[in-house]
């Protein structure tokens, strides 16, 4: 009988080990901010041969990123309801939650064991996934030994043993309605309205009273001028209470208006009930769940819980409630929100066609795409029971494409128009005149995006890639929502902090892993290089794309890329920058009254 050995810790390890065959298979799933030690161990056991997770990554993703938009649009044809809908997990977002992730873990495990001749050892401080492999072990003939130590810590602890997030935002959404009961519209069921449904920020409210929307920018403006008539339920991202206090001094005409405020106190508590009776009873899943034959209801049921324990439950219904209010008090006429297929634009949807069921309801694709934003992708027949708007526009014709070929969604509901939170000038620049020349390529642009997975791999890429560096200057610059990490003191290397603009006139090329600035330096003529970081799912937004952009995978490739495009013959390196700069155009289109028509088209 085969064995697989699921553990995170060295000196269990050894013990565990004592008595196995030898050679062994080992495969290591350890998230890089865990500790790597038991890795190291068995890398330098005689008789240990390594399974390479990022190689194996790299090779599985695409035909696992197919199977888990089909499987989950299974699971949510099975189980679809208000309340599935309300748990973050059901939208497919790799980012969301772990099931994505412990998924494609399973599938590794499962593919690995069957060419493993013996004993196959699993490093993962995953207590779920390591459950999820006993379950399934009992009807492959498989025998399993785990010991994964996996602390949870106060907080975590709290929220197992009593609904403490959801009491929290409930406590929350009653203090924030006191505080904004005066923006409340008067009731008007007589003029049309545009509806804008949106996250606000900090900067959406600028010193001079004003308000700027941090997706749809320059379309608030044209809205109120058109005679629309928009107004804005807003959705605080940070700092609700002093958000509500900008809203109270806002000089825009534009009115926004708190989503609390438009929750009565009977909707709070209703949603505090479902989402305490969920806390208590989670949804139960309708049929078995499998996924390449094996049953993973155990992940399944996590995910279900680690939805129903966070706030994110209430945050969801609490959506519907006010959509569902404000479009009973005014008029809805048309619709428009900031389009990943999340719960809470579920919800939107939902609460909006109650409350003013004539309203046309249109989605605005505002940034770049990746493999890992599952979220757009829907399973065959799966938008028959989800909750979509009336119409999808994108940010311009490739993720219009992307979308329409793959996505599964009705016909002639996918059209483009513009990319509204980018800045390109309309008017492209000149290849030769406006743009670098790449005889000399020193200061490299780093772009950090996505949080602390993605910071902490970049600094061990740039390590080895940098290491005893004399040629290169390194400048990293931080997302502006995250703060800067800690990163190793290395030569040459320093973080920006001046505007973007500044650093990509600096930059002789960029270096991303993630990041739409990729493309933003690509339309400078400035040469991208993606970092293959070895993510479960890609993460490049210009995948399939490859005329003015490299790709490493390993730090030892970095330097002979950039030698690489130093040796292109000047002519063909414009050629490049020109294809780089029509695919860019053509990804994120400039902002004109034309291609901004499709918002009040659509």
């Amino acid at each position: 009988m085969k064995t697989v050995v699921l553990c995170n810790r060295s000196d269990r390890l050894e013990r565990m080990l004592q008595n196995t065959e030898q050679p062994l298979d080992f495969i290591c799933l350890l998230d890089p901010l865990e500790d790597h030690e038991p890795c190291e161990h068995l890398r330098r056991m005689a008789g240990a041969s390594e399974l390479s997770a990022t190689q194996l990554a790299r090779r599985e993703s695409g035909e696992f990123r197919k199977k888990y938009i089909d499987f989950m649009g299974r699971v949510n044809m099975a189980n679809h309801s208000r309340q599935w809908w309300a748990m973050p997990f059901t939208n497919k977002y790799a980012l969301n939650t772990r099931l994505c992730r412990n998924l494609f873990q399973f599938h590794l495990i499962t593919g690995a064991h069957q060419t493993s001749p013996g004993t196959l050892v699993v490093l993962t401080g995953s207590k779920e996934l390591a459950k999820q492999v006993s379950s399934w072990s009992r009807g492959a003939g498989v025998s399993v030994k785990r010991a994964v130590n996996s602390p949870v810590g106060l907080k975590g602890q709290a929220r197992r043993l009593l609904p403490v997030a959801v009491v929290k935002q409930a406590v929350l959404s009653v203090l924030l309605r006191i505080a904004g009961r005066n923006l409340r519209p008067a009731k008007n069921r007589t003029d049309r309205r545009f509806l804008v449904g949106t996250h606000t920020h900090s900067r959406s409210f600028p010193a001079d009273g004003s308000y700027m929307d941090a997706y749809f920018g320059p379309l608030i403006g044209e809205l109120a001028e058109s005679g629309s008539k928009p107004i804005v339920l807003g959705l605080p991202y940070e700092q609700p209470f002093r958000q509500v206090g900008e809203i109270g001094n806002l000089r825009s005409a534009i009115p926004v208006v708190p989503a609390d405020s438009c929750l009565s106190l009977g909707a709070i508590l209703a949603c505090t009930w479902q989402a305490v009776k969920s806390y208590w009873s989670p949804p139960r899943l309708r049929e078995p769940t499998k996924f390449e034959g094996a049953d993973v209801s155990h992940l399944v049921k996590q995910a279900i819980g680690e939805s129903t324990r966070s706030g994110n439950f209430f945050l969801s219904l609490k959506v519907f409630y006010a959509a569902r209010w404000l479009s009973r008090r005014i008029k809805v006429g048309r619709g428009l929100y900031p389009f990943e297929n999340r719960s809470w634009e579920k919800m939107l949807i939902s609460g909006v066609a109650e409350g003013s069921p004539d309203a046309r309801m249109v989605a605005y694709q505002h940034t770049s795409m990746t493999p890992h934003h599952a979220n757009f992708f829907m399973a065959s027949d799966e938008a028959a029971i989800t909750p979509l708007p009336h119409a999808i526009v994108t940010c311009g014709d490739v993720t219009r494409d992307w979308i329409k070929n793959e996505g599964n969604y009705p016909e002639g509901m996918v059209t483009s128009a513009c990319a509204l939170r980018q800045t390109l000038a309309e008017t492209p620049p000149e290849i030769g005149k406006d743009s670098k020349s790449n005889t000399t390529i020193k200061n490299l642009l780093v772009i950090l995006a996505t949080g602390e997975e993605e910071y902490a791999l970049t600094s061990q890429f740039l390590s080895e890639a940098l290491e005893g560096n004399d040629q290169f200057q390194v400048r990293l610059r931080p997302h502006p929502n995250l703060p800067m990490l800690e990163f190793p003191e290395l030569p040459g290397v320093s973080v920006s902090t001046g505007p973007l603009p500044d650093d990509l006139t600096w930059a002789d090329a960029v270096l991303y892993a993630s990041s739409t600035v990729s493309m933003e330096a690509i339309a400078l003529g400035i040469p991208a290089i993606f970092l293959d970081l070895g993510a479960f799912l890609n993460t490049d937004p210009m995948y399939g794309w490859n005329e003015f952009k490299w790709e490493v995978s390993v730090p030892s490739q970095l330097a002979d890329t950039i030698d690489e495009i130093e040796s292109i013959p000047q002519d063909r390196f414009q050629n490049l920058q020109q294809r780089g700069l029509d695919y860019v155009y053509s990804y994120l289109k400039p902002v004109t009254p034309d291609n901004m028509r499709p918002f009040w088209d659509a």
